[in-house]
């Protein structure tokens, strides 16, 4: 390691930047570590929404053709010697993995594991997390399909009816949970409410709901439930509202929901 045995040089390994939790962890990891003195670098697209968030950082762009990729993170590991390579993507895990046996020292890979899923591949499922030196899950259910699988055969996305367990040693795999950042996430005073209601032209006696993630096919974050259940609720609450905050390619398809289930002029 460098000075401390506390503290090293990583690199972070994120092919997407285009928001939501996973880039937003990354991203605040990253800034969190080096607040605590690591040595972080960024290796991703140059031309991404968070590329210049990232760029906070020392920057590495990559390309985006795979090859190219493992070939252009291997030759940024021999320039910049990392004693930690963290990949943050599904997407990622095999380019760290490649680009990590091209080069001396070999740094410590590292997978951070959001999505509770198995890998669709068999080289994948029995390789892939047995390859890395340590696997992080952000959750008990994660860590659960990693190491036993799942089988939820009413679920109505197929792939979730049956998720495979993956060749891991239980000793390589750490939980921990992300967090929220309450300096940034926190209630606020009566100024700033009445002026969010101002904006989103709502009146003081109008209740509102809301839910604030992406919605990316299949399910996105349960935006779909969620307004068939405002539905129900505004037969009971008629002036209640219901915002959804986000972004993702369900978006045609949730305002076909807004209008086939009347909530127009009440779901945003």
């Amino acid at each position: 390691m460098s000075a401390s045995d506390l503290t090293a040089r990583v690199l972070q390994l994120n092919s997407r930047l285009r928001g939501g939790g996973t880039d937003s962890q990354c991203l605040a990891l990253s800034q969190g570590l080096s607040d605590l003195g690591w040595t972080i670098e960024m290796a991703g697209p140059a031309d991404a929404p968070l590329s210049g968030a990232g760029q906070n950082f020392a920057f590495h762009p990559l390309p985006r053709f795979r090859l190219f990729q493992i070939l252009s993170l291997a030759g940024i590991l021999r320039r910049t010697k990392p004693r930690i390579l963290h990949a943050h993507h599904g997407d990622d895990y095999w380019t760290a993995l490649l680009a990590s046996r091209l080069v001396e020292p070999r740094p410590l890979v590292i997978f951070s594991r959001h999505l509770a899923k198995s890998p669709r591949s068999h080289l994948s499922k029995k390789y892939l997390f047995a390859q890395a030196d340590a696997v992080i899950a952000v959750s008990s259910f994660v860590a659960e399909v990693l190491l036993r699988g799942h089988d939820d055969p009413a679920s109505p996305v197929a792939e979730r009816h049956h998720r495979s367990a993956c060749v891991l040693s239980a000793k390589k795999l750490h939980l921990i949970h992300t967090g929220i950042d309450t300096t940034h996430f926190c209630p606020k005073g009566p100024a700033f409410t009445q002026q969010a209601r101002q904006n989103l032209q709502l009146n003081p006696n109008q209740l509102v709901f809301g839910v604030v993630g992406g919605f990316d096919l299949p399910v996105g974050k349960g935006q779909r439930i969620f307004l068939k259940a405002a539905q129900s609720v505004m037969r009971h609450l008629p002036t209640a509202r219901f915002l959804l905050a986000g972004s993702g390619n369900m978006e045609d398809l949730l305002r076909d929901d807004i209008r086939h289930l009347g909530l127009e002029d009440r779901a945003y």
